[in-house]
């Protein structure tokens, strides 16, 4: 579920939008601004199910999720539009955003209110050791 909706995407793409999701008949096709909007979402939701519980529904995280799901939708529809290139301002939105999530993801960077994965839901712990334990040698035999 996206957390912007269509109405944020048009204000965000402003008189771009009828441009970019047009098809070849010239008619406006908002279900693929839709699709987009979701598609950025997931994408969302995947850096941010590391740590939180997703869909994000804390209240001081939506403007959050709001500017990362326009960014990274903005740039799909830049992509979509059949456009030679996607606008430098328009990349260097989406890869903030995107290290932003990576952020989130690594735990440097949080959202407020939002609940943490708890075990339960198959919360993972990663750990590191100098020294292979389980060998070759340390497992012959077995």
């Amino acid at each position: 579920m996206p957390y912007a909706t269509l109405g944020n995407l048009k204000s965000r793409l402003g008189r771009f939008f009828d441009e970019l999701y047009i098809d070849s008949h010239g008619e406006p096709k908002e279900d693929w601004a839709a699709c987009d909007l979701e598609d950025a979402a997931s994408e969302i939701d995947a850096a941010l199910a590391v740590r939180y519980a997703v869909p994000v529904s804390a209240t001081g995280s939506i403007p959050l999720c709001k500017a990362w799901n326009l960014a990274l939708a903005e740039e799909l529809a830049w992509s979509r539009g059949g456009r030679d290139t996607i606008p430098a301002n328009v990349k260097e939105r989406a890869k903030g955003m995107r290290d932003q999530l990576a952020q989130v993801a690594k735990g440097i960077y949080g959202l407020p209110g939002a609940a943490g994965r708890s075990e339960a839901e198959g919360a993972a712990i990663c750990s590191t050791n100098a020294t292979p334990v389980f060998t070759r040698d340390k497992m012959s035999g077995w």
